[in-house]
């Protein structure tokens, strides 16, 4: 705190050399007889006078604090700390040593609350003997309190020891910024609390599960277990009991970690219908904290599956009644327009039927399917379709139009979709021979010559090379582009894979809902080509793009690869083995498209397309089907039935019997044929076929079950968790109360809840571990329901022991406004400006004592020790008149 300076300090060297020879001088001038008191003092009054003037000329100050520094260390003793008290210790020493003279320390130890451990200028105490609840960890109100504590006139710092991790949600920058404003400097030093290699820590960190499951249906508990080590231990599920905290054990078994993250699934007892509350232990030997081993997760198992089943034929319900069995509640609307249509009204059904029914006829018909496709792509509800929904004539209508987006089959006729033909031409030298490029170019301008005027047609030409020898062009322009192909000649190469592969990636980047391929070639590329060939007539395959093929040689060599290819692509082979054939050879499918909507001419062969859906699992063929709608599939659907369906003119068609697609986080299904009727009467005397419908339910049944009109989302901020809820798009005005209850209340408290114009937002206090119980009563035109949610907090943030620590929360915290320590020093030094000190300058006084002292080594020396003391008044005067009479 003080200082005693010299502004030439080489002047005391001088000093201590003058100091040296008078001690020198002294011994060799006076001799030891003649050292009296005289010559004595005055050898020191010479000493004392180098020392002096030394002192005088070296200029020296004596310097002063005045300015005190008040430093505050606030100390994270948080759960998350725990291991590194003695770190924290040794940190806030070093703040005391690196602490600016005139400075008094006070400590402020937190967690989720704070303590004023050691006030201003007391001794320093270990971190262990705070108090704070260490459940949390809140720097925001610890730095507030802090802020508070500073007296004026005094210089303020604040030293932050943490790992920067909140568990209570806050805003620290604005805090420091106005700690900064108020000139309270805020520094950190950064405290790594991350596991070390040598910390052996067990915990559960996620569950998942279905919230909403069905009866009887296979159901687990998927348990995220993070492991610092290789251990072993045991895993338990309890369930709780009919009595208060009653709970049964239903699992208990041997637990094998690895080090570092492990699955364990856990089955779910989904016989008994009710909300199961579970709890999901560890016990891991040596584990260092039993806090975070306990997950907390509830189940709700309903009575039945809720089926909304409209349909147009009374004969339907008996046979759904049959099929469904008794796993399913079904409400029925038959021939009825007054059908349910508002989404609060839809949200208790899992699944949707549509049989044969004229959809525009229902009640609201456009509300009807909105909501329909907002449950199914939001909520997670399913869409089946049996037969005819009439939606296939209507594509005027909008609302219509939705309905049909949704499903993953276009029904309706041929001659209304978008339709590409594509040729795929073999321009190589082998062609020249034998009159093959002729042919091959009479077939295509035959082609061009039969295609209806409004179908769409392109020419790739290849050889060594690839090339477009017209874009899509219109066939009623058949003219100039029969041109075009007359024009071209034979080059060197065959690149007929590469050719196709063009062909595909032209075709599945444009909008055309039908296509085919048509190769015209000898058959005859280089061998590495065939491979390729096949490889992408597979994937066009994969694609609903029809390969054919018209194989130009009249020695039909390679024959077997190019009839492979035409299988491949679902298509037809075509050899033109004379040159009569050319003007004669039979166009495929998308030249003689199936036009008729009804295709009950003949019976059906069914084929199995996915035989490993669990639709037709344990199934290895299916009877003939009598009837069907004509669809086709969508490019991303699956199909997993088809019918081949021949017409009266022998040409054979596979058309979707049983197709789906995953919509938004739902999934619709469809079946092209009725579920009731004289199409279905042979199917379900048949014990396969009855099966594949009977499994239509199974398939469908929607991965997670609600009964609400709303999503609801939970975050976890610690002690508070933010309630996210989301109405439906087509809800507007609606009103909205929060009830919440949590676990050791018996009342639900009213949360107000904020809009943002799509979301709501609410904030609730979750400071205890268990079950929060949401009601959220809503209001919309006439409408009023309840939805209820349901979450659990197994464990607090805090004691989540592999959260990662990294000094970049303090940096984005502090650093604008001071400074980050990575390794426990800080430069505390003050900024002089704002620093006050008082300075002594002893040179005058050090002067006048030389004087003085000079002074009295001339008394000394020149006057006797009488002499002197009478100088002083020390001596008294002799009485002359007593001398006088002795005279």
């Amino acid at each position: 705190m003080n200082n005693i300076n010299f502004a030439n300090p080489i002047i005391l060297i001088i000093g201590a050399i003058l100091i040296v020879m008078t001690i020198i001088s002294f011994c060799i001038v006076i001799r030891k007889e003649n050292r009296n008191f005289h010559n004595v003092f005055s050898f020191i009054c010479h000493i004392l006078m180098c020392v002096v003037v030394s002192l005088a000329f070296a200029k020296t100050t004596y310097e002063t604090v005045v300015t005190e520094t008040n430093i505050y260390i606030v100390a994270d003793v948080s759960y998350s700390s725990n291991k590194n008290l003695d770190l924290v210790d040794e940190y806030i020493n070093n703040v005391k040593e690196d602490a600016p003279k005139n400075s008094k320390i006070g400590v402020i130890c937190f967690g989720k609350d704070y303590q004023l451990l050691v006030r201003l200028g007391q001794e320093i105490v270990s971190v262990k003997e705070a108090n704070v609840d260490d459940s949390a960890t809140n720097i925001a109100n610890a730095l507030s309190y802090a802020g508070n504590l500073f007296k004026n006139d005094v210089i303020k710092r604040i030293v932050l020891i943490s790992d920067g991790k909140e568990t209570v949600k806050s805003d620290v920058v604005n805090i420091v910024k106005g700690l900064s404003e108020k000139d309270i400097y805020v520094d950190a030093i950064y405290l790594d609390n991350n596991l070390n290699d040598d910390d052996f820590e067990v915990q559960i960190s996620q569950v998942d599960y279905n919230q909403s499951a069905y009866k009887d249906i296979n159901e687990s508990a998927y348990a995220l277990i993070e492991s610092t080590k290789e251990a072993k231990g045991y895993i338990k599920l309890y369930v709780e009991g009919d009595a208060y905290n009653e709970k049964t054990l239903v699992v208990e078994r041997t637990l094998v970690l690895n080090k570092g993250i492990n699955s364990i699934s856990v089955p779910l007892d989904t016989s008994t219908v009710g909300d199961h509350h579970y709890e999901l232990v560890i016990d891991v030997p040596g584990d260092e904290s039993d806090k975070n081993n306990t997950y907390l997760f509830n189940q709700y198992i309903p009575e039945n599956l809720k089926v909304l089943f409209i349909s147009g034929d009374e004969n339907d319900r008996d046979v759904a009644t049959e099929l469904y069995g008794e796993n399913a509640e079904i409400d029925f609307y038959i021939n009825n327009d007054a059908v349910p249509y508002m989404i609060e009204e839809l949200a208790v059904y899992d699944e949707f039927v549509l049989s044969n029914i004229d959809i525009s006829t229902l009640q609201e018909c456009p509300t009807f399917i909105s909501s329909i496709d907002t449950l199914v792509a939001e909520f997670g509800k399913s869409l089946i379709t049996f037969g005819n929904t009439y939606i296939q004539t209507n594509y005027e209508d909008e609302s219509l139009m939705k309905l049909n987006d949704m499903l993953p089959v276009k029904y309706g006729n041929g001659e209304n979709d978008e339709k590409l033909v594509t040729l795929v031409l073999d321009i190589s030298r082998s062609m020249e021979l034998n009159y093959k490029l002729i042919m091959a170019k009479q077939a295509a301008c035959t082609i061009l010559d039969n295609l209806e005027d409004n179908v769409m047609v392109m020419l790739i030409a290849f050889y060594g090379d690839v090339g477009t020898v017209f874009t899509p062009t219109l066939a009623s322009d058949r003219e100039n582009l029969k041109q075009k192909v007359n024009s071209l000649g034979a080059y060197q190469g065959t690149f007929m894979g590469a050719a196709l592969d063009y062909a595909y990636k032209f075709i599945t980047s444009s909008p055309y809902s039908k296509n085919e391929v048509l190769l015209i070639s000898d058959g005859l590329p280089y061998g590495e080509q065939e491979d390729f060939a096949r490889a992408v007539v597979q994937k066009m395959s994969l694609a609903n793009i029809l390969l054919s093929v018209i194989h130009t040689d009249l020695k039909l060599s390679n024959e077997q690869f190019m009839r492979q290819l035409a299988s491949l692509g679902k298509g037809n082979y075509y050899p033109l083995d004379n040159e009569k054939k050319v003007e004669s050879f039979i166009l495929s499918e998308v030249l003689n498209s199936l036009t008729e909507l009804v295709l009950e001419a003949n019976e059906s062969t069914v084929s199995i397309a996915l035989s490993k859906d669990e639709l037709v699992k344990g199934i290895d063929s299916l009877p003939n089907i009598k009837g069907l709608y004509n669809n086709q599939s969508k490019t991303s659907a699956k199909v997993v039935l088809n019918a081949l369906y021949t017409d009266n003119r022998e040409f054979t068609y596979e058309i979707p019997l049983y197709a789906y697609w995953n919509y938004g986080n739902g999934k619709v299904s469809t079946y092209a044929s009725t579920l009731s009727g004289d199409w279905a009467e042979h199917w379900l005397n048949n014990e396969s076929s009855k099966t594949v419908l009977s499994n239509i339910d199974d398939v469908n049944r929607p991965e997670v079950r609600t009964e609400s009109a709303f999503t609801v989302e939970h975050q976890s901020n610690s002690v508070s968790t933010d309630i996210i809820i989301t109405a439906p798009n087509n809800y507007y005005n609606l009103e909205l109360i929060l009830r919440v209850t949590s676990p050791k209340d018996n009342k639900a408290k009213e949360k107000k809840l904020i809009f943002d114009g799509n979301k709501y937002y609410a904030t609730i206090d979750t400071k205890e571990v268990g079950e929060y119980k949401l009601s959220i009563e809503y209001k919309f035109g006439n409408t009023t329901g309840v939805s209820n949610y349901t979450f659990n907090v197994s464990y607090l943030p805090e004691y989540n022991s592999f959260t990662k620590f990294d000094a970049s929360n303090l940096y984005y915290m502090v650093s604008s406004n001071g400074q980050i320590s990575e390794d426990g020093h800080l430069d505390l030094s003050n900024n002089n400006s704002i620093v006050q000190k008082y300075i002594i300058d002893f040179t005058p006084i050090l002067m006048i004592i030389c004087i003085c002292l000079f002074m009295i080594d001339i008394i000394v020396r020149k006057l006797k020790w009488q002499d002197i003391k009478t100088l002083f008044g020390l001596s008294k005067k002799k009485n002359y008149q007593n001398v006088k009479g002795v005279k």
